[in-house]
């Protein structure tokens, strides 16, 4: 495939903004046996329609075409130099493997998709288009490019049995990122909105590898998969401050008591990663927080000032079990 040119003014003019409040359920994920995870990304959808390369499926449901890529593409342990490209929102690293209409969780136990950008039981014959586009740009003129991806990009494609049709990508990056950008998953019917009938994620289909634990699943049959929404998978393994979380999911590298989960403490910091800092919020019912001096959130009759019982607990924080009563009797 030729390399296709455009400014960035151009690209600027054609980008979509994210869908406004909408709210992603999605997040963050991974990492895998092979180190890849996900996080998200900007959304950015590049319309091909009017600039790409039409991708000519075979006629009938589930077509199947190659193309070739600019580059040699790495995915786990091997680099690639062509996709297999589906009409059902799937691209594969095998020549001409064709993507059944009726989409699995990740692994999937027989044949699927390396990359599941909205697998799903799609109709381009029906409308809307699938197309490819090298975008290369050096507004220096250096020889060395400022934007290098390969998009391929399913555009206005309907759904069996929806009255609506999607519009979503896949973008390829030299380094072996990949980029998801799903601009348009409304179908018109909630049994297939948003990606309710699909699955979203990658396997290394490669000699059975999906199968021992190389695949990342962000979505499947679950209505999460938002307009305006993007997500990014590309390998982390660094973990600088050891607290279990890859540098590229951790809010804070340098931190081990912050990463996504971590359980909040009183030190005025986002602990688990959720951008909000709940420090004085009661798990128990006692309405007091470990902050507070709560020594035991989970438990509604130990808070600080609270009533010793003959329970063995420190009721009253103090440090003291049942200082009041005799144990034995």
């Amino acid at each position: 495939m030729r390399a296709l040119f455009v400014s960035l003014a151009f690209v600027a003019a054609l980008t979509h903004a994210p869908a406004v409040g909408a709210q992603s359920a999605l997040g963050t994920g991974g990492p895998d046996s092979y180190g890849y995870t996900f996080q998200p990304v900007t959304e950015s959808f590049l319309p091909l329609a009017t600039v790409g390369l039409a991708i000519a499926l075979p006629t009938g449901d589930d077509g199947t075409a190659d193309v070739s890529l600019p580059w040699p593409f790495p995915f786990y342990d091997n680099h690639y130099s062509l996709l297999a490209v589906s009409g059902n929102g799937g691209i594969s690293f095998t020549s001409g493997e064709v993507l059944d209409h009726a989409n699995e969780e990740l692994p999937t136990v027989g044949a699927g998709p390396d990359i599941a950008v909205f697998w799903d039981d799609l109709n381009p014959d029906q409308g809307g288009g699938v197309f490819a586009f090298h975008e290369w740009v050096d507004t220096n003129g250096d020889g060395q490019p400022e934007v290098d991806r390969f998009i391929v990009s399913w555009e206005d494609v309907p759904r069996f049995f929806s009255v609506g049709a999607g519009s979503f990508q896949a973008q390829l990056y030299p380094s072996g990122e990949i980029q998801l950008h799903w601009e348009d998953t409304l179908f018109g019917d909630s049994v297939y909105n948003y990606g309710a009938s699909a699955t979203v994620g990658i396997q290394d289909r490669s000699a059975g590898n999906h199968l021992l634990g190389r695949a990342l699943q962000l979505s499947a049959n679950a209505p999460d998969v938002i307009d305006g929404d993007a997500r990014s998978f590309q390998v982390c393994l660094t973990d600088t401050d050891g607290d279990g979380a890859p540098d590229c999911l951790d809010c804070d590298a340098s931190d081990p008591t912050v990463y996504p989960g971590a359980p909040e403490i009183c030190d005025g910091i986002d602990n688990d990663c959720d951008t909000t800092t709940v420090e004085t919020q009661s798990g128990d019912a006692d309405l007091q927080s470990i902050c507070d001096g709560d020594c035991d959130d989970s438990d509604p009759l130990n808070y600080s000032g609270g009533f010793e019982l003959c329970d063995l607990q420190d009721n009253d924080c103090d440090g003291l079990i049942d200082e009041d009563y005799d144990s034995d009797g």
